[in-house]
């Protein structure tokens, strides 16, 4: 994002908070962001667009930390997974977004509640996976319930501990959500019902696929700028990125270079990430 888009879009995140969302008008972010109008048009389409933009943001800036927080890690260590639950959450916290998911339920804009709804659907189909990668009687029949009611748990501890003005962290309502969760986990062995199938799941989410794939591309190629990987690494990622940006990318090119990465020692420190953005390369390639 360019310092000038930057500018407009903190001040309408500021606006969207002190103000309210449908209080908020156009003019106001303008003036805000010390900009011209032209300048906010060569941006944005409307105000919705501009709060589509804050989401992207938030959601690529949790992606990374993320992939940050795993890097060399084990899929199956719990720390690590309470950790990535914990960032969405504390992000939300931070831009004070949960007035805003309040304020755009009433909003008459069709587009703005599915691309949210796609937002809250994702959350939950990742949590289910990691689920899967960490608990061996969690399986992905009966995942998807099981994320539903973890995140319910947590929201619900948290919101009465918000009523009771008492300070905990995100972290600590997890860990004790998560425990209650295991507990169900290993009652599952055996058990057919399912609530929500995974299956309907993959089918509301298969256009994120491309936007999943991108922010975990851009995470790992933040991560080897940063480990002063060889250039040749850098610039095979940085193909596949801006191939996922044209209208007929070359898709068997992408795949060709994806499947080099794991013969590059340089990438040895991301061997639990390269296998998974391989696998998400070609789930995104089925869906074209």
């Amino acid at each position: 994002m360019n310092a000038k888009k930057e500018q407009i879009v903190n001040a309408a995140l500021h606006l969207f908070v002190n103000k309210g969302f449908r209080q908020t008008s156009i003019q106001d972010i303008i003036d805000m962001a010390n900009v011209a109008k032209g300048t906010f048009y060569n941006y944005f389409e409307s105000k919705n667009e501009c709060l589509k933009a804050i989401l992207e943001y938030v959601q690529e800036k949790g992606d990374k930390k993320r992939l940050e927080i795993a890097a060399g890690k084990k899929k199956t260590d719990e720390t690590v997974f309470i950790d990535q639950v914990a960032v969405r959450m504390n992000l939300n916290r931070e831009f004070n977004l949960l007035s805003l998911f309040e304020s755009v339920a009433f909003s008459s804009d069709e587009k703005l509640k599915n691309f949210m709804k796609d937002q809250y659907l994702e959350e939950i189909n990742w949590i289910s996976k990691r689920l899967v990668e960490i608990y061996e009687n969690c399986t992905e029949k009966n995942s998807i319930d099981i994320a539903i009611i973890l995140l319910s748990i947590n929201h619900h501890f948290l919101h009465v501990a918000k009523l009771l003005n008492e300070k905990v962290r995100v972290e600590e309502t997890i860990q004790y959500s998560l425990n209650k969760i295991k507990l169900m986990i290993r009652n599952q062995l055996g058990n057919d019902e399912v609530f929500f199938s995974p299956l309907l799941f993959n089918l509301q989410n298969g256009s994120n696929l491309e936007s999943e794939l991108e922010s975990s591309l851009k995470a790992l190629l933040s991560n080897l700028e940063k480990d002063d990987t060889d250039s040749r690494t850098i610039e095979y990622i940085q193909f596949i990125l801006d191939e996922l940006t044209i209208e007929n990318p070359k898709v068997y090119v992408m795949e060709s270079v994806l499947a080099s990465f794991e013969k590059i020692s340089s990438i040895d420190k991301y061997q639990e990430e390269v296998p998974d953005i391989i696998q998400l390369f070609r789930k995104w390639k089925d869906n074209l």
